[in-house]
């Protein structure tokens, strides 16, 4: 037989692509929680100068 068996190349193409989404939605997830976790830290600094009290008065 001179072709490799063609299910397990579709398999392997499958789990290639399947590899490389998760990999994109993995990278994506990291980078916002890299920047959600930046912007909470900014605000807890906000807020510990200008009081807590101001964010909790706005409705």
């Amino acid at each position: 037989m001179a072709y490799p068996n063609h299910a397990s190349l579709d398999l392997w193409h499958i789990l290639k692509l399947c590899l490389w989404h998760y990999g994109i939605i993995a990278g994506f997830i990291f980078m916002a929680e890299c920047t959600l976790s930046k912007s909470i830290r900014q605000v807890q600094r906000l807020s510990k100068k200008f009081g807590a009290q101001d964010f909790s008065s706005r409705p």
